[in-house]
């Protein structure tokens, strides 16, 4: 399984045929059948393997914070391991051990730090499918820059800067300024801002209910 399992990975999920796999191989689509009883069952195993070489962080009582910080920190590493698997969690449900574990895991965090159980699933979810969908758009656009011979992002940018004169000069500075950072410093700044806020809207909910 292991040689299937790294021609799956060089593939990717989105192209993923017991075809593609055996021809990498260099055998025959009924010899994969010894493994695997078809393309739903080849990507279930496949996906399983990927999401156990990614455990999630340990959680020592340090708050949810800081956990779900490194929890969506290694959903970028699973994700990016193989292209695909960021659209595939959004259209497919996965059950498995680890995929459950990884929501146990960070609704107790969520829970110690002060979540209630309906806060905490939310708060949970709202990680997962916040990197999740931040990688698939990334996959996506990065389809679109071979397809247009253009990323999106540079064409949005160019734009800013080379066409629109002075009319917008506070968002010409900003591209300015963001063109000079790093590509994972939007990322970190958004997941900071996103988690900032589950806090916040935690605390205030909280704090309603005891007025209340």
């Amino acid at each position: 399984m292991e040689q299937i399992f790294a021609a799956a990975a060089t593939i990717g999920l989105g192209n993923l045929t017991l075809q593609a796999v055996a021809e990498a191989l260099g055998v025959t689509p009924p010899a994969l059948y010894r493994h695997v009883q078809g393309r739903e069952d080849l990507i279930a195993k496949f996906v399983k393997h990927v999401v156990e070489r990614y455990p999630a962080p340990e959680y020592h009582g340090e708050g949810w914070a800081h956990w779900a910080t490194l929890y969506a920190r290694a959903l970028m590493d699973v994700y990016g391991a193989v292209p695909g698997l960021a659209d595939y969690s959004i259209r497919r449900t996965d059950t498995g051990h680890n995929i459950l574990n990884r929501h146990e895991i960070s609704i107790k965090a969520a829970k110690d730090s002060g979540f209630n159980e309906v806060s905490a699933f939310y708060a949970t979810r709202a990680i997962i499918e916040f990197v999740a969908g931040w990688v698939a758009r990334h996959e996506r656009r990065n389809v679109f820059e071979r397809e247009l011979k253009v990323h999106p992002d540079v064409e949005f940018k160019t734009h800013v800067l080379e066409e629109t004169g002075d009319d917008y000069p506070n968002l010409k500075a900003a591209v300015k300024a963001v063109t000079q950072l790093s590509a994972s410093h939007r990322f970190e700044f958004t997941l900071r801002a996103l988690i900032a806020g589950l806090e916040s809207t935690m605390a205030a909910e909280a704090a309603s209910k005891t007025k209340n």
